[in-house]
């Protein structure tokens, strides 16, 4: 699948140089209001998202919109973007939000649309077109917020610094570029006033990295970081948790927090080896590690700082997944959507 090709080379680029650490291990707790094992034993799942009752996700085979029950059930399809590939998902009360690029692509990935699709199922509206490779999108009660990596050269192997962060009404009615000249911004997080970024410095040209903040309403962004490297971002009530690598050589890399005004970082992991975004739930944070090509380990270490501790065999398809008060979601490599204990 080209989408794999083009995600192949952008890691490629803009690898980050992880340490490797030993951690404690402990079995999953078990909750007795919770149901687990597989919810759909027959799809291919790259991407997902979840709400307070369902699991939406992407089946890669013939890029179809599912959503299934969290306590299991039968699947629903929402809608099918046939010649199209997924680059992200997102969710809100109403909509499923999801970034699309054309499928048949091999020296540039060509820009793309976002879609909204209605969750109790519908016809799709496009509300934003020609956006560059979005690898994730956010939404509140108006609208809709993605980052734009750039331009992705697959045949000469760089990206351009021309990575975006911007907004779109729902409707589609107004688009709005907060953030602009970015240095490959791959990750982004909103709260009630800002929207927080991260920038990779892999561009051409273009070795800004850092933790960014910019107002949903646009003007001046603020530099929170300059000497961490910043790859995917997860917000809590008070702080930014993200994954990266420290430029000053004091953690190499792996999964820090520092407050959402900036200031301190906090190491939480040193692992070179971690391939997913993480997710805050409970005041623990829960990650995927891949050691080698043939393993990957679902961890989660204390959002205050502590030991980190191995939950199990992640067998994920990629590196998305999803967790709630309940347990996680993620696809194996089984083909299989599947909900464990967290």
């Amino acid at each position: 699948m080209k989408r794999h090709v083009a995600t192949a080379v952008l890691l490629l680029i803009v690898a980050v140089p992880l340490f490797a650490k030993h951690r404690a291990v402990s079995s999953p707790g078990n909750k007795a209001a919770c149901n687990y094992g597989v919810l759909d034993p027959d799809v291919f799942v790259n991407t997902l998202t979840i709400d307070a009752t369902h699991v939406y996700y992407i089946d890669e085979f013939d890029t179809t919109l599912y959503r299934i029950p969290k306590s299991g059930g039968a699947r629903q399809q929402l809608a099918q973007f046939p010649e199209v590939l997924v680059t992200a998902i997102a969710v809100d009360d109403a909509n499923v939000y999801v970034a699309t690029i054309v499928g048949d692509f091999s020296a540039t990935i060509p820009p793309g649309d976002i879609w909204a699709i209605p969750k109790a199922g519908g016809t799709p509206r496009t509300i934003a077109s020609g956006v560059l490779f979005v690898t994730q999108l956010a939404s509140d009660a108006t609208h809709v917020y993605w980052v734009s990596v750039g331009t992705v050269k697959l045949d000469e192997e760089e990206i351009l610094s021309d990575g975006k962060v911007e907004r779109v009404t729902k409707d589609g009615s107004s688009r709005q570029v907060l953030a602009s000249g970015l240095s490959t911004p791959t990750t982004l997080s909103v709260d009630d006033a800002n929207v927080y970024f991260g920038e990779r410095g892999s561009a051409v040209g273009n070795p800004s990295i850092g933790l960014r903040r910019v107002a949903k309403s646009g003007g001046t962004t603020t530099y929170l970081l300059d000497d961490h490297l910043v790859a995917d971002l997860a917000i809590s009530d008070n702080d930014l948790v993200f994954v990266g690598a420290s430029a000053t050589g004091t953690a190499a890399a792996g999964l820090f927090r520092v407050a959402r005004t900036g200031g301190a970082v906090q190491t939480l992991v040193e692992d070179e080896n971690i391939d997913s975004p993480p997710h805050i739930v409970a005041g623990q944070v829960y990650y995927i590690t891949l050691p080698d090509e043939s393993s990957d380990a679902l961890m989660r270490v204390p959002l205050a700082g502590g030991n980190a501790v191995l939950l199990r065999a992640a067998n994920a398809v990629g590196n998305d997944f999803a967790v709630d008060d309940c347990g996680t979601y993620i696809g194996t490599n089984e083909d299989a959507l599947v909900k464990g204990t967290r």
